[in-house]
């Protein structure tokens, strides 16, 4: 029996003005469609924060102040076991917006809408299992 590779992603919880950022998958990806924390693979030699401020530059054109680890999901496709670490995260210019660079949309969300969405399975066990505590602004 062959193991299939685990892989190590990294996940933004970024919120602003009591939401939290969600970005869609892009067309031709794995789970294309699909809404997530953004983030990525994190390479090798990578820390998860040096990951996390590459990924959004990349995906999301912004730039972030990784705060703290606030859980971790997983879960299988065929062929990789995926692994993922969320972090709160801060946005290092404060009225910075989103860009389409790697994702097919985003959008700023409450808390409660989240679960309406169609979200990789590791992205659901995130929010179900994540005390949620509104932050004050």
């Amino acid at each position: 029996m062959t193991l299939s590779p685990q892989i190590r992603v990294v996940a933004a919880v970024i919120r602003r003005n009591g939401k939290v950022l969600l970005a869609q998958r892009a067309p031709g990806s794995h789970l294309a469609g699909m809404w997530e924390f953004p983030g990525g693979k994190v390479h090798d030699g990578e820390s998860d924060a040096i990951a996390l401020q590459r990924e959004l530059q990349e995906e999301l054109a912004l730039r972030v102040k990784v705060q703290n680890l606030l859980g971790q999901a997983s879960a299988e496709y065929p062929g990789k076991k995926v692994q993922i670490w969320f972090y709160q995260c801060q946005l290092s210019e404060v009225h910075s917006e989103p860009q389409l660079r790697e994702v097919a949309d985003f959008r700023w969300l409450n808390w409660e809408e989240l679960g309406a969405l169609e979200m990789p399975a590791a992205d659901r066990e995130f929010i179900e299992n994540f005390q949620y505590i509104p932050c004050r602004e």
